[in-house]
């Protein structure tokens, strides 16, 4: 299992009032009150989610090969053009920890359309785990790394990070998330060696609240 993404300290959660009763738990840190400072706001909720992804991935290379540009985002190697969609439960603790869990997705690649090729794969069950930052305005942040186990080819791939932004609906029972361009890294285990991509993706998620 991969080490968690490190909890950011001091970080604060701030949430328009007038969450309504039955929505989102918000917690206040009454530690300190004055002045120039507002108490910490902790948010605590599960949603249900579902999820599509569109993504530009690289060939398969060797752990540690560099195959999208870090600065300008120029592929340095071939790649493809990967879509996966999905479900899950994304928890959010009052810690400022939250965790992707109980999902599975599947994978359209569209490089693979001769004959004779899957072009579906299913099977796949990420589970992730990061932190998040509540803002003013109802926006939300999060950051996190997630493990997916793919049975079907004992395989597993180690991917991140993943970053993402978006809103908490007025009364908290709603959630946006837009995934951020940055560069993942996704190392795939697979028995007896391990492959390597880096990908750039388009990826949004739409949450309702269960609990």
């Amino acid at each position: 299992m991969f080490d968690k993404v490190k909890r950011q300290a001091g970080m604060s959660f701030m949430l328009l009032a007038g969450l309504s009763a039955g929505a989102a738990d918000v917690y206040a840190d009454s530690d300190f009150y004055g002045e120039r400072h507002r108490p910490h706001r902790y948010f605590e909720a599960e949603f249900g989610f579902t999820t599509d992804q569109t993504c530009v991935r690289s060939l398969p290379q060797a752990p540690g090969t560099v195959s999208i540009d870090p600065d300008t985002r120029q592929l340095l190697v071939d790649a493809q053009i990967v879509d996966m969609s999905g479900y899950g439960v994304m928890t959010f603790s009052r810690d400022g920890t939250m965790t992707l869990e109980q999902a599975a997705a599947g994978e359209l690649n569209k490089s693979n359309l001769a004959s004779g090729d899957f072009p579906i794969q299913t099977g796949f069950s990420p589970y992730c785990e990061g932190t998040y930052e509540l803002k003013k305005d109802n926006q939300i942040a999060v950051a996190f790394n997630c493990v997916i186990d793919v049975p079907a080819q004992s395989a597993t791939i180690h991917a991140g990070p993943v970053y993402a932004d978006g809103y908490l609906t007025r009364g908290g029972r709603g959630m946006t998330l837009n995934l951020q361009q940055n560069i993942q890294t996704l190392t795939v285990d697979l028995p007896g060696t391990s492959i390597e991509f880096q990908r750039m993706c388009l990826q949004r998620f739409a949450l309702e609240k269960i609990k």
